[in-house]
C-alpha cells in the first residue's frame, strides 16, 4: 500500500497532475508491474 502512494505521487508529478485532484486506480499487470488509471474527481 505504502508503495503505491509512492508510485502514485511520482506517477501524478510526470504527469504534471494533482494528486487532490484525481482519483488513481492500480490495474494490476500479468507480473509484478501495474500500471495505473487517473480519473478526475
Amino acid at each position: 500500500e505504502g508503495q503505491f502512494v509512492i508510485k502514485a505521487r511520482q506517477y501524478c508529478r510526470r504527469m504534471s497532475l494533482n494528486p487532490d485532484d484525481v482519483v488513481i486506480t492500480m490495474v494490476k499487470g500479468d507480473n509484478i508491474s501495474f500500471s495505473f488509471v487517473v480519473t478526475a474527481k
